[in-house]
């Protein structure tokens, strides 16, 4: 079973992808919008305010500039003043305490199911068989 941070990794892989894709500050905040548009049905959008909520206040000491909301518009506006690196550390910080929180409510394996429903990328590869 992949571990929280096996599985981060490989969600942020997606972030620091090369090419022509969003900003930084869009990408980090479309990563956690999709998260929270999987997680919400599940366990509500006051939960996963509170979840979201708890996993930006964690961080906020050493992102002092990460907004009190994990609304997408308000990540990305926080976002957009800070250079890739940074909004790369702050979303992987927030996403890693976000998915221990969420495993903590749900458990590991329902949380990892869900993660890996939104994000394919992340899921591993199945073991090779040995040809002898």
């Amino acid at each position: 079973m992949q571990t929280n941070t096996e599985l981060l990794q490989a969600i942020m892989r997606e972030l620091a992808a090369p090419g022509a894709g969003p900003s930084a500050a869009a990408a980090g905040a479309g990563l956690c919008g999709r998260v929270g548009h999987k997680f919400g049905p599940l366990v509500g959008p006051a939960t996963l305010a509170l979840l979201f909520g708890r996993s930006l206040e964690t961080h906020r000491a050493r992102f002092p500039w990460l907004p009190r909301s994990a609304e997408p518009a308000a990540l990305e506006r926080s976002f957009g003043a800070r250079e890739a690196h940074e909004v790369a550390a702050a979303t992987g910080a927030v996403l890693d305490t976000f998915i221990t929180q969420m495993a903590t409510q749900i458990g590991t394996r329902l949380t990892h199911q869900f993660l890996r429903s939104v994000f394919p990328a992340a899921t591993p590869a199945p073991p090779q068989e040995n040809p002898e």
